[in-house]
């Protein structure tokens, strides 16, 4: 399994945390996310290697941004 961590800005409310929660999901190969609201960290596991490009395609026509 491997790991991928980065920082998203634009979190407000739970819903925000769901939204980019399934959108996140539905990439190929994701088995697990947990997004902490309060300070935006994204913890994405997956049964291959996904760089940043990949999560960042997933969340386009959001006001959701992948912060490294």
């Amino acid at each position: 399994m491997n790991t991928t961590n980065f920082k998203l800005s634009g979190l407000t409310c739970p819903s925000c945390v769901k939204l980019v929660s399934n959108r996140l999901k539905k990439v190929s190969g994701v088995q697990e996310v947990n997004i902490d609201l309060v300070s935006g960290n994204v913890m994405v596991n997956s049964e291959a290697n996904l760089n940043l490009e990949i999560f960042k395609k997933s969340l386009e026509g959001t006001h959701y941004l992948i912060i490294k």
